[in-house]
């Protein structure tokens, strides 16, 4: 088994894998990687905050963020820390832009957090299963 996790949600994940049996307290032994601040924040830092405007613009909601940059909260916040937040602000939106910013990702740019748990799986893949000799399986 492995994940990824925001970086707050440490000591919530590192208890429930100790609780599972899966580890102790490095977590990335264990095949758990954090994003930090969070996922969001890999895929913004990773695309940068113009692309992911782009994307935005692209998908019908860069007039919306360009609202919300305008709510006295937000004036004059860094652009990466307005779109974090703006992509918590309507159900769904997270998961409707995860696999659109996952796309538009060049490989040399793909978060450290995500490339562990891709050769994480890739490293479980290529272990033989109890009683079989054969890789991949």
């Amino acid at each position: 088994m492995v994940g990824l996790f925001d970086a707050g949600e440490a000591a919530y994940v590192r208890r429930c894998i100790e609780d599972a049996g899966l580890g102790g307290a490095d977590l990335e032994s264990a095949g758990f990687f954090a994003c930090e601040p969070d996922l969001e924040g890999e895929f913004i830092r990773a695309l940068g905050s113009d692309r992911v405007e782009q994307l935005l613009g692209e998908h019908h909601e860069l007039g919306r963020f360009r609202t919300f940059q305008n709510q006295p909260e937000w004036r004059g916040e860094p652009a990466d820390a307005q779109l974090r937040r703006f992509m918590g602000t309507h159900a769904g939106r997270k998961a409707r832009f995860a696999p659109l910013m996952v796309d538009a990702l060049e490989e040399s740019r793909i978060p450290e957090p995500m490339r562990c748990v891709i050769e994480a799986v890739v490293a479980l893949a290529d272990e033989p299963a109890a009683g079989d000799s054969a890789p991949g399986r």
